[in-house]
């Protein structure tokens, strides 16, 4: 009868050992996991703050345009991660680093096929993989560049200053 209970005593010991059980890790382990998935901080949940998004046309229809998207975000409570630009669904370019400026230079966005018609989308992710984003749409920007080739053209005339109050360039 000893023989049998020292017997499982010692095949529960090697299994345990075996198995790397024991009764203070795991429950220190336990205890780790349940602290980490009882988090009741929220704040881990907000997205980045994207403070200010905006582009700057540049050039013209001799020199190639260039418009140049710049993205102010940050996350106080993870920290930012990277910004991400995309034409349309294509990803174009992503930026990393923990502050801005975010900058992403695109040459010649009118040679792309069919640029009216797409979006850019700008998307900041903090730390934490939570993200915000902001679109621009590029048509938006294409009659930003008519207007300037107009001025080019004529800069002086009456209808570009009517133009320009309307468009508030």
């Amino acid at each position: 009868m000893k023989n049998k209970i020292f017997r499982k005593i010692m095949v529960c010991a090697i299994l345990i050992s075996f198995l790397g059980l024991s009764t203070v890790p795991l429950a220190g382990s336990i205890s780790t996991k349940i602290d980490i998935l009882k988090n009741t901080d929220t704040n881990f949940m907000e997205p980045p703050v994207i403070k200010d998004a905006y582009w700057e046309l540049t050039g013209s229809n001799s020199q190639g345009w260039i418009v140049t998207f710049y993205v102010d975000c940050y996350d106080e409570t993870s920290g930012m991660n990277r910004v991400e630009y995309e034409l349309g669904d294509e990803l174009m370019y992503t930026d990393f680093g923990p502050t801005p400026p975010y900058i992403w230079i695109l040459e010649n966005p009118f040679d792309i096929e069919d640029w009216e018609n797409k979006i850019i989308r700008i998307t900041a992710y903090d730390n934490a993989g939570n993200s915000d984003f902001v679109i621009f749409e590029c048509s938006e920007i294409k009659s930003k560049s008519c207007v300037r080739i107009f001025y080019q053209i004529f800069p002086n005339h009456p209808i570009f200053q009517i133009l320009i109050q309307l468009l508030k360039f």
